[in-house]
Parts: structure tokens; C-alpha cells; sequence
């Protein structure tokens, strides 16, 4: 940030400069230094003086969440290039999360739900059938993408013996099959549609991430911050969820701090 100083010489007469520094006191160390003792120290007029230097952790900021919101819109207008599909009976159901027994989940997930689903294209499709799900992209990327050539045809069954999380998984399969079809039908390839679901996850993924360091800051203003009450925290908070929700990304729970009040 700029500032203007005047300070008189030895003969008496008035001198004025001008200086960068982080604030005022900078400006006075530094002219102290040069054996200058400063009469007046101001920040220099101007609307960029003033925005470039009290305003850049506000233009990081801005700068940030407007990243953060095209990587949304990112991720809802691959969504719809890639898919124009509607919900057909309870055979297919949109990507979202599966909530659950969680030793039932950790067992299909730890087998990548190879036990309800046979088929290998099937079983590429769940690894991304959850919004978000960073497991994916920590793994060997899926070399060839023509193992999705065993997903086109047929949906996968579901019976009335499976249980709520299988049948959600196979459901979403089915949902991801016709997102694929779709996406082939309109010229895509194989390892088209591949790369655009590792786009999707690692652009979903990085979204979740940047919610969870925004609730986190919320629940340290809550906890550190005098003037802050429960219900502007629990109003932010859900705002954020909703975002989530809508995503089809996995929402936080609430902190129990915030209900001490009630």
C-alpha cells in the first residue's frame, strides 16, 4: 500500500514523499532508519490504493469462491452434456450417497461391489457412482476404457432380496448406463466418457473439500468469536449443506455446540 509523508529539514523547510509499506508504522521504521522523522504519514489518495492494498486478502477471497462456482457450474453442465436422462420407474436412480449399515458398506466398497455386480464395466461405473468419492482417484487409473463396452448393454437386476445399499448401488449403475448410452449416442467414446468422469470426481471432490474448510471456519467462529450466535451458525451451516445436497455430495453434521443454547 502507498502512503504520503512530509517532514522538515534541517533548513526548515517542508519535504513530501511517497512510500509502499504494509501500514503506517512501516512507513515511520523506515524513515527512522534513513534518520527521517516524519510529521505526517497517510495513506495516499485513490480507490486502487485502497483496494490493491487493505483489499488483497478480500480479492483472494473473491477470487477463490468465484473459482469455487465455476467448478459447480462445471460440474452441472457435465453433468448435463453427458446425460439427459429421466428417473424410469425404481430401476435407476441419479448419483448421490449411500447412507447405510456402515460394516455393510465397508465390505462392498472394500470389494468394489464386485459381489452384486459380476460385470467389470458395471463395477468401473460404482467406483463413481458417489459424488465425491475421492477413493477413485487415489487408485491405478482404469486402463482401458473398453472394459465399459460390458456396461452398454443390459441394466443391472435388481432383486427383492437385495438389501437398501445394494439395491441403491444397482440403481445408480443402471442411472450411469444410460448416461453412457446417451453420451456414446451423441459421438462420445469410451475413453471420452472415462476422462470425464475422473473430471467429475476430482472437480466434485475439490468442491467438498473447499465446504468442509468453509463449516470448519464457521464452527472456529462460533466457538472463538463473541457475537457469533447458534442461529447465524446453524443458518450458515445449513446453507452449505444445502449446497452440498444438491450436488449430491455427503452433507456434515451439525456440531453439537451449536445446540448448547437451546
Amino acid at each position: 500500500m502507498r502512503f504520503v509523508y512530509q517532514y522538515r529539514s534541517s533548513d526548515n523547510e517542508v519535504h513530501t514523499g511517497e512510500m509502499c509499506a504494509s501500514d503506517r508504522e512501516g512507513v515511520f521504521s523506515a524513515l527512522r532508519a534513513r534518520g527521517i522523522r516524519p510529521s505526517m504519514v497517510k495513506e495516499s489518495p485513490g480507490f486502487f490504493n485502497k483496494l490493491f492494498g487493505k483489499g488483497k486478502r478480500w480479492i483472494a477471497i473473491a477470487m477463490l469462491s468465484a473459482v469455487l462456482a465455476m467448478l459447480a457450474v462445471y460440474v452441472v453442465s457435465l453433468h448435463e452434456r453427458i446425460s439427459a436422462i429421466d428417473d424410469v420407474g425404481d430401476r435407476i436412480e441419479r448419483r448421490g450417497q449411500i447412507y447405510g449399515d456402515p460394516f455393510v458398506l465397508q465390505k462392498f466398497e472394500s470389494e468394489s461391489w464386485r459381489e452384486c455386480l459380476t460385470n467389470e464395466g458395471d463395477v468401473v461405473l460404482a467406483k463413481f457412482a458417489q459424488p465425491g468419492a475421492a477413493r477413485v482417484l487415489s487408485e491405478a487409473r482404469i486402463a482401458n476404457p473398453e472394459i465399459l463396452r460390458l456396461a452398454c448393454d443390459n441394466d443391472v437386476e435388481i432383486l427383492a432380496s437385495d438389501i437398501p445399499e445394494v439395491a441403491k448401488m444397482k440403481r445408480m449403475v443402471n442411472w450411469m448406463k444410460r448416461e453412457l448410452r446417451s453420451y456414446l449416442d451423441a459421438g462420445g467414446s469410451l475413453s471420452g466418457y472415462l476422462e470425464r468422469l475422473y473430471e467429475r470426481q476430482r472437480a466434485e471432490t475439490k468442491i467438498y473439500d473447499s465446504r468442509i474448510r468453509d463449516l470448519e471456519q464457521i464452527k472456529r467462529a462460533f466457538l472463538t468469536t463473541k457475537g457469533v450466535n447458534a442461529d447465524e451458525a446453524l443458518r450458515q451451516w445449513e446453507l452449505i449443506n444445502g449446497e452440498l445436497r444438491d450436488l449430491g455430495l455427503k452433507t456434515v453434521e451439525v456440531p453439537q455446540e451449536f445446540f448448547k443454547d437451546f
